[in-house]
């Protein structure tokens, strides 16, 4: 089933991520300590 889109001021989804050297981790295991920036870059190719 798909998701709905997200609008400008929705918060972000708890996804879970994979860190580039290491276990996967939880978004809000990041944002408790700090803000996060979530970028998403499109790949043509």
């Amino acid at each position: 089933m798909a998701r709905p889109a997200l609008a400008i001021g929705d918060s972000a989804p708890d996804i879970e991520l994979q860190q580039s050297e290491g276990p996967m981790i939880r978004l809000s295991e990041l944002w408790v300590s700090r803000p996060i920036v979530l970028v998403f870059l499109r790949h043509f190719g």
